[in-house]
């Protein structure tokens, strides 16, 4: 057995028999309980502060700022259990900030989400407390026009994508986003999850920025959005409420310009004042267990009732 393997507390014979896949249910045969991200056929990416396919593995890395003090930009990884127990914050330590160096992908695809430099990494623990989302759960904070991810291609063909995101805003209005993808050709394949525009949100899809109206949102709120696609149109689902259909199409996400907190990495005209929780993508038709995964999410979260 590895030191890593040691370090990260995982059994590697659990994790091979775990693996062993039941076609028919979508998950594996030994192991129902891995999390939805190795569910539905698994996921491509899945980001979260809840383990949802780390199996008790690392799931963010963050790097203390003590201001100079001991122990200043030391770095290291932390699972879902180590960030509700406590040892996140003490590691950050009293009155210290905590920043998000990267964000683990769950899938096991290892499509990790980074950061380029200490200035666009976001905050978890804020002067010595774990920062929460209204939901009273783990959550990472977004200064606007500065914090973001880098996100890998995780999508081959918006007509089979889905995508789960749990966030919340800290303002009304405004332009932003939370997520997004994006091919070559951008006026023809942009998944936008969701994007903000004034008092309005809108799932950003194919050759439209606004191509379902989801309509207004609160800020101070945890919210679900979901989008999803089946065989004939693609849907927006919040808080479990379908927002509409819309005509499916095919265009590749194959640019390098994948991001959270803002729609894509390059652009700072929609960046995300607010927090982000969960984003989760699949390269699947999953509209016909969209209820399903958003339950799952939500009785985590408890967003809607």
């Amino acid at each position: 057995m590895s030191s890593e393997q040691l370090a990260d507390g995982v059994n590697p014979l659990d994790a091979e028999l775990a693996a062993t896949w039941d076609i028919l249910k979508g998950y594996s045969g030994r192991n129902t309980d891995l999390g939805i991200a190795r569910k539905f056929g698994g996921a491509s990416a899945a980001f979260s502060l809840r383990d949802i396919g780390a199996n008790g593995s690392r799931v963010v890395r963050v790097r203390r700022d003590t201001g100079g003090g001991a122990g200043d930009d030391d770095e290291e990884d932390f699972s879902a259990n180590q960030i509700n127990s406590g040892a996140l914050e003490s590691f950050v330590g009293a009155g210290n900030n905590g920043f998000v160096v990267t964000w683990y992908d769950q899938s096991g695809n290892g499509n990790d989400a980074t950061t380029d430099a200490d200035t666009n990494e976001p905050v978890i623990v804020s002067s010595g407390s774990l920062i929460t989302n209204e939901a009273g759960k783990p959550t990472i904070d977004f200064v606007p026009s500065a914090d973001f991810f880098n996100v890998p291609t995780v999508i081959d063909n918006i007509n089979n994508a889905s995508v789960f995101c749990v966030w919340d805003r800290d303002v009304n209005s405004g332009n932003g986003a939370i997520a997004g993808q994006l091919g070559s050709s951008s006026s023809t394949s942009r998944m936008y999850t969701p994007i903000f525009v004034g008092s309005n949100m809108y799932w950003g899809y194919g050759n439209s920025s606004t191509a379902i109206n989801m309509g207004t949102y609160d800020a101070n709120r945890t919210y679900l959005t979901s989008f999803v696609t089946g065989d004939t149109n693609a849907e927006a689902f919040l808080d479990n409420v379908s927002k509409g259909t819309t005509a499916i199409q095919s265009a590749a996400i194959d640019a390098a310009n994948g991001s959270i907190g803002r729609h894509t990495r390059s652009s700072t005209s929609f960046v995300l004042n607010g927090k982000v929780s969960e984003v989760i993508y699949y390269k699947n038709k999953l509209q016909s267990d969209v209820s399903e995964i958003n339950a799952n999410i939500n009785n985590y979260y408890g967003i809607y009732s």
